[in-house]
């Protein structure tokens, strides 16, 4: 078992109370149901344009593209990152980074594959792509979601801050698992 005691200092509240409020509105703005629908439907017609029907499951299980773990070691490649770097910006341990990229079946959280956009400093759009990757999307009726897309639209990489911010409205935290 785990225990994480986190103590904040007086400039962090203060952080958290500036954030707070853009978190909150950001996510009251944004939050409607029918939104994630059309945005599962829109990313679903997408994939099968871009791969094309297979006439055959066979053909269809032939037509894959990278995996996550090519995905991510390739974004890390393009950045010029250490791994160091990318498990460390993304609260993660060094182990459960390294069984990332090592198990061939390992199949990430979403909470993992947002850390590691923020990490990585990807935009919306190459966020969306590294979540895909790993067969995830960013809803618009989850309200964590819509907490990462704020995040990632106002560049904000921090993921202390981040956190400070998930935790001021009662959201799980980035990063957080081992």
């Amino acid at each position: 078992m785990l225990v994480e005691l986190v103590v904040f200092d007086r400039s962090a509240y203060e952080l958290s109370g500036r954030l707070f409020p853009n978190v909150q509105s950001y996510i009251d703005e944004q939050y409607a149901a029918d939104q994630a629908v059309q945005e599962y439907c829109r990313m679903r017609e997408e994939r099968f344009s871009r791969v094309g029907a297979a006439p055959t499951l066979s053909g269809a299980l032939h037509c894959t593209q990278s995996t996550f773990q090519e995905y991510l070691l390739e974004l890390i490649r393009q950045r010029n990152l250490k791994n160091s770097d990318v498990y460390h910006g993304a609260n993660l341990s060094k182990q459960h980074f390294s069984k990332m990229l090592s198990s061939k079946n390992y199949k990430p959280t979403k909470n993992t594959v947002c850390a590691l956009a923020l990490a990585l400093h990807l935009d919306h759009a190459g966020a969306d792509v590294l979540l895909a990757k790993a067969g995830l999307l960013l809803a618009d009726n989850i309200r964590f979601d819509l907490a990462v897309r704020y995040f990632l639209d106002n560049q904000m990489y921090n993921i202390v801050e981040d956190n400070i911010a998930l935790y001021e409205n009662g959201l799980e935290l980035l990063g957080t698992q081992n």
